[in-house]
C-alpha cells in the first residue's frame, strides 16, 4: 500500500522535475483517496531460423563441376545455432548442384547490347546536349531585332551525336554474366537466416498510456523459457489468454521453410495507486493522477499549471526577440 506520505513526496518529485508544472503540488493537493490497482506487462521474445534456397550463377572458364551425387536436403545442412536471441545470416552452397550451362545473359556469344547506347554505338553529345548547336550572345554588329543569340555548329560531335565512351562506339560489351566466355556455372545457394521477434501487451484499466507501463518495472509473475512454449503457466484468467494470444501469434509461421528455436515469456506485475485529489483555487473539481512501477512515475494529466511560470517564459522570449530587433534596427541605420 502507498501511504499518504509516500504519494505526496512521489508527486513532489514529479512536479520540481517540471518546468511548467506547479512547485510542490504533492504538499499543496487535498488527497482523497488512494486506490491500490494492478496492471501487468508481457512480453514473448520468439528466435526463428529461416531457410530458403535460390540459384547463383559464376562464369565458367574450366575446372571442376560438382554435379554428382544426391544434393542434401535444406535442413539437413549442418549450421551452428544460436542460443540467443540474435540476428545472423549465412549463405552456403549445396553440394551437388552445380551444372554448366551456355550464358542466359549472351546466349553464349559472350557479348551483349551497351547499355548507356541501347547497342546503337552513339549517344548525346554533353557538349550541346544532342541539339548538334550551341548558343552564344551576339556579338555588336550580329545583333538582329528578336535574335540576341548566334547559333554555331558544335565542334565537337557530328549533329549531336557521339561515340559512346562506354563501348567505344561497337555497341557491343563484355557479357557481365560470363565475362566473355559465353558460359555459367549455376548452383544452389541455401540461405539460412536467424532472427527474432518480440511481441508485447499490457493489461490495464487505468489512463495511463500502455507504453508506459511496458517500461515501468514490477514484480516477476511469470519467466519461462523453452524451446516452443505451448501454454502460458497458471496465472489470472486475463493475463493467461493474453499471453496465449501472444504464444500463437508468434508461433504462427510457414513450418517449410522456418522453424523456432527458442522462446520467452516474461509477465510482470505492475502495481499502479489511482490517487482521488482536489487543488485548491477557483476549480476545485475532482481529480486523478497515477503513480506505478517500482520506480513510483507519475502520469498526470490534469495536473494544474504553474501559469506564472509560462507567463515568466513567454516575457522572456519577447524581451529577448525585441532586443533582438532592436539591434537589427540600430545597424540598419
Amino acid at each position: 500500500m502507498l501511504s499518504i506520505d509516500e504519494a505526496r513526496r512521489c508527486v513532489n518529485a514529479w512536479a520540481n522535475a517540471g518546468i511548467l508544472r506547479v512547485k510542490n503540488m504533492g504538499e499543496r493537493m487535498h488527497l482523497e483517496d488512494i486506490v491500490p490497482l494492478s496492471s501487468y506487462s508481457l512480453k514473448v521474445q520468439t528466435q526463428y531460423e529461416e531457410r530458403t534456397v535460390s540459384q547463383a550463377s559464376t562464369p565458367y572458364r574450366g575446372g571442376p563441376v560438382d554435379d554428382q551425387g544426391t544434393p542434401p536436403s535444406p535442413w539437413d545442412i549442418a549450421c551452428q545455432r544460436p542460443t540467443d536471441f540474435t540476428n545472423r545470416t549465412e549463405n552456403i552452397n549445396i553440394p551437388h548442384t552445380e551444372r554448366v550451362l551456355t550464358c542466359p545473359n549472351c546466349g553464349g556469344t559472350g557479348q551483349t547490347n551497351c547499355g548507356p547506347c541501347q547497342g546503337w554505338g552513339k549517344v548525346n553529345c554533353t557538349q550541346c546536349q544532342g541539339r548538334g548547336y550551341r548558343e552564344r550572345p551576339a556579338m555588336p554588329g550580329q545583333i538582329n531585332p528578336g535574335q540576341p543569340m548566334v547559333r554555331e555548329n558544335c565542334p565537337s560531335c557530328f549533329a549531336g551525336k557521339v561515340n559512346c565512351p562506354t563501348c567505344q562506339g561497337r555497341g557491343r560489351v563484355v557479357c557481365s554474366s560470363c565475362q566473355g566466355g559465353g558460359r555459367v556455372k549455376t548452383y544452389d545457394v541455401l540461405r539460412i537466416r536467424f532472427h527474432h521477434k518480440t511481441e508485447t501487451s499490457v493489461i490495464d484499466s487505468t489512463s495511463v498510456p500502455d507504453y508506459l507501463i511496458g517500461k515501468a518495472s514490477g514484480d516477476v509473475l511469470i519467466d519461462e523459457r523453452g524451446v516452443v512454449l505451448k501454454s502460458c503457466p497458471p496465472a489470472p484468467a486475463d493475463v493467461q489468454g493474453r499471453a496465449n494470444d501472444l504464444l500463437r501469434k508468434s508461433q504462427a509461421v510457414s513450418p517449410n521453410d522456418t522453424i523456432i528455436l527458442l522462446q520467452s515469456l516474461r509477465v510482470e506485475r505492475v502495481p499502479i495507486f489511482e490517487v482521488v485529489y482536489r487543488y485548491p483555487g477557483a476549480n476545485d473539481a475532482e481529480r486523478k493522477l497515477w503513480i506505478y512501477g517500482a520506480e513510483h512515475n507519475v502520469h498526470a494529466p490534469n495536473a494544474p499549471t504553474n501559469w506564472a511560470r509560462i507567463l515568466t517564459v513567454l516575457g522572456g522570449v519577447v524581451l529577448a526577440a525585441a532586443a533582438a530587433l532592436a539591434v537589427v534596427l540600430f545597424f540598419a541605420r
